[in-house]
Parts: C-alpha cells; sequence; structure tokens
C-alpha cells in the first residue's frame, strides 16, 4: 500500500464505501506514516471508517504492528470460538501501543474461520471451502459486525428498536465505533490479560446482541 493511507482510502470512498476492512499490518509497534496517515483521513472523512488486524506476533504485550496503532482505526484481536470463545488466541498481537494506549480496541472470532477457496481458474465457477486462523480473520468479521450497526441507524431502528425511516440518519465513524465498544463483552478465559481494558483483549469481544 502508499504510505500515505489516505491513497488507498479516498477511491473506495468517493466509490460509496463507509467502512474499511484491512487484513495487513507490519509487526513495528511505533506511530508512524502508515498510523497518522490513516488518523489524518479518518478526521477528515468523519463517516468512514477502517479496520486493521492487530498482528500475530504472539501475547507479549507490545506486540501490536502500525498501522493498528492508529488512534482512529479500529484494531481487531482474535479470540478462539464455540466453546472456547472466552480465549483470546494465543497468536494474537498484544498492547499496549508505544505511547501506551490500549490496543486491541476490540476482539472477534478469528480461529478456524471457513471462508470460500476459489481454484483459481476464472471460468470454472468452481470454489469449495478454507479455514484460516488469524487477526486477518478477526477483522472482516469486526467490519461486518460495524455494517450491520450502520444499518440499524440508517433503517431508524434506534431509539425503539424497530425501523422507522423517519427515525433513521446516517451514523458518523464515531458512533459506529461507540456502538461496538458498548457491545463489548468482557473475557475470562486465556491470554486475555486480565479484565478489560486489557492488553490482551482490549475492550472486550464484540456482541451486537
Amino acid at each position: 500500500p502508499p504510505s500515505d493511507l489516505g491513497l488507498l482510502f479516498i477511491t473506495p470512498y468517493l466509490a460509496g464505501a463507509h467502512l474499511h476492512s484491512n487484513s495487513w499490518g507490519a509487526a513495528i509497534n511505533l506511530y508512524e506514516t502508515y498510523a497518522r496517515s490513516a488518523d489524518l483521513f479518518l478526521w477528515e472523512h468523519k463517516d468512514f471508517l477502517a479496520f486493521f488486524a492487530n498482528g500475530n506476533a504472539g501475547d507479549d504485550e507490545g506486540t501490536v504492528g502500525t498501522p493498528a496503532t492508529a488512534k482512529n482505526v479500529v484494531s481487531v484481536g482474535a479470540t478462539e470460538n464455540g466453546v472456547n470463545a472466552e480465549n483470546i488466541a494465543a497468536f494474537s498481537s498484544n498492547g499496549p501501543a508505544a505511547d501506551g494506549r490500549i490496543k486491541p480496541t476490540l476482539a472477534a472470532p478469528g480461529v478456524a474461520i471457513v471462508s470460500a477457496d476459489s481454484d483459481g481458474l476464472k471460468e470454472s465457477w468452481n470454489s469449495g471451502t478454507i479455514a484460516y486462523s488469524g487477526t486477518s480473520m478477526a477483522t472482516p468479521a469486526a467490519a461486518g459486525a460495524a455494517a450491520l450497526v450502520r444499518q440499524y441507524y440508517l433503517d431508524g431502528y434506534w431509539p425503539f428498536g424497530t425501523a422507522n425511516a423517519a427515525s433513521g440518519f446516517e451514523p458518523s465513524a464515531a458512533l459506529i465505533k461507540a456502538t461496538l465498544l458498548s457491545s463489548a463483552q468482557n473475557m475470562t478465559g486465556d491470554h486475555t490479560d486480565g479484565s478489560f481494558p486489557s492488553t490482551g483483549q482490549g475492550w472486550g469481544r464484540i456482541n451486537l446482541a
């Protein structure tokens, strides 16, 4: 990607995108050009929210990598799932950011996530499924949750819980982020590094219910 992430974000933004999922990052816990440019774009485009994988460098403190170190983005750690849903995955990078800020922002399932797997032949129309693990899998899950939150406000479900076009409005990125944070549940399993907010689970696991 370009060093100025605004150049990455501007094309989908102008095409109407308000959420941007990024399953990549560098294993450097710094607030540098990537992180700063992401923050600048989100500050200047207050209806656009970017999500970044927190990294897979393990559960030592300070392993979060840029641009998940940015201030305005949602950085996503990985949980296990099923009966082990209370655990943060052992590979999920930990905060804090180099300046002491809590990272990850949130956590979402990122172990053995099943998705479509193409055979690579454009005209075959064949695909199967494949399972991967990583914060790169947790990040689109969090972005998908954000899409549901955004639609909730657009369709006027707030404040009464039923769709009402007259109540609908376009939420800011900050409101979507705040809603996700408010939904997050404290995790009590392995690698959480204690109750939230913590260096392992951040502000907890998303729970849209």
